[in-house]
């Protein structure tokens, strides 16, 4: 069970006091909605008095804190009251009170939102009275605006060849640090060879993982380890990937798969090895790392090209309608996942397990039994100690049997004018735009 004490100073935009029944009429509300997926361990929860709420599991989930419950949301009670959980009229604008640093006071849809500081926020009266938040899509138009003066800050990651372009402005700054968005390379563990070990482990060390961030990346990143937590994340375990295409050949030849007509390409049961790399033709630097790693990937006697597609067509052939499935329509593939997946150290049980059962998110099809039990162990076990170990354990097995190849993390970079405001603070892993770039406090130690 967790015990949460609330906060006695905190207050909705309308001036109505923030309580127990908020959280206990939101928990209701939501589950009857089917909106708190991630908190579906939950068996009861309870109040005592107006600021004490007690929160009872199914069975133990030492990531519960930070990774579920951070992530439902608090309704005010006293106006959602009343409305039908699963009613198709209900919009996200239908009621803008919250408790935030900063009231929603005006939507164009589409275009922009307009926010006025909240003076009652717990925190402290936030240092920008008011803002407005233009929807503006394309990165290019972006720093479009910002060269022109017409916005102060891009609350999206620049990509590093607009980066290295903005800061040589003399007007723009940039707030750059680690950012855990990564980029992963996926083999299709349901079909052969791939779903051997040491194949997987081949294609690994056939790739320069440092000429990926030099030039794609152009710097500004850092190669992913081989035990898949970003190095700048404190649990991390930081086995890093190594780059020998010799050791990569010699794999190959142990397996079987050998050039016999002297052709330059292996076979694979008589078949030569020939195969189509899977990448996002929207994204620039996926179809720039998807041009090296076909490269690198013939030096070692595999044949292989780029097909790169739209978004919505690459989803349907790796991850269609969200759900992986266990023989998906591709050889090889290159795919990026938001920073969150990163720190969000219970998600790994989705991207591992096997896809007819908790591995929805498991785009290779690739289940080690091993790793599978360890993650299992490791998100119930309550001694921290042990907990730690299983952590390592599971790193360490991940960097043994590649179920997905890790490649590289490029930093989040953003650019703004500081002679419209400069309080900008960087938070890892998420960018200038938090609450942290507001407030006169600064953030807890990350």
């Amino acid at each position: 069970m967790w015990t949460i004490t609330l906060r006695q100073d905190v207050k909705w935009h309308d001036g109505e006091p923030f309580t127990s029944e908020d959280v206990l009429f939101s928990y209701q509300f939501l589950v009857q909605a089917n909106r708190l997926e991630a908190l579906g361990l939950v068996d009861k929860v309870e109040a005592r008095g107006d600021y004490v709420v007690d929160v009872t599991l199914r069975q133990p989930s030492p990531f519960f804190l930070n990774e579920a419950l951070t992530t439902a949301y608090i309704l005010p009670a006293h106006i959602w009251q009343g409305q039908a959980p699963n009613d198709p009229q209900l919009g996200q604008f239908q009621a803008t009170v919250g408790t935030g640093a900063y009231k929603l006071t005006s939507v164009v849809p589409g275009e922009s939102y307009t926010f006025e500081a909240n003076r009652d926020y717990f925190r402290g009266i936030p240092r920008v009275a008011n803002m407005i938040v233009k929807v503006v899509p394309s990165r290019a138009q972006q720093a479009d605006e910002l060269r022109k003066r017409t916005a102060g800050a891009s609350l999206a990651a620049m990509d590093p060849t607009q980066a290295g372009q903005l800061e040589r402005i003399r007007r723009i700054d940039l707030a750059e640090g680690p950012n855990t968005l990564s980029y992963i390379l996926y083999t299709n563990g349901s079909r052969p060879p791939f779903d051997q070990d040491s194949v997987r482990e081949a294609i690994s060390l056939a790739i320069n993982y440092d000429t990926l961030v030099k030039d794609v990346l152009l710097g500004r990143g850092k190669v992913l380890p081989s035990s898949y937590y970003h190095s700048e994340l404190p649990w991390a375990v930081g086995v890093m990937p190594l780059y020998d295409p010799d050791a990569a050949r010699t794999l190959l030849e142990f397996a079987d798969l050998l050039d016999s007509d002297g052709d330059g390409v292996r076979e694979w049961q008589g078949q030569p090895m020939d195969y189509a790399v899977l990448c996002n033709s929207d994204r620039p630097l996926e179809v720039q790392a998807t041009d090296l790693i076909v490269q690198w990937l013939q030096d070692i006697g595999i044949e292989a090209h780029a097909n790169c597609v739209d978004t919505s067509t690459q989803l349907s052939l790796m991850w269609p309608n969200y759900r992986a499935i266990p023989n998906p329509d591709y050889d090889i593939a290159l795919f990026s996942w938001p920073g969150d997946v990163q720190t969000q150290r219970s998600f790994l049980r989705y991207m591992v397990s096997d896809p007819n059962g908790l591995g929805w998110a498991n785009l290779s099809g690739t289940v080690d039994a091993q790793l599978e039990q360890l993650v299992t162990a490791y998100l119930s076990e309550g001694d921290p100690a042990q907990q730690e170990a299983l952590g390592m354990s599971i790193q360490e097995q991940f960097s043994e049997v590649l179920p997905m190849i890790p490649l590289m993390a490029p930093n989040g970079t953003y650019a703004y004018l500081p002679e419209k405001y400069a309080g900008w603070q960087y938070m890892k892993g998420i960018g200038i735009g938090t609450v942290w770039s507001f407030l006169q406090v600064q953030p807890a130690a990350q």
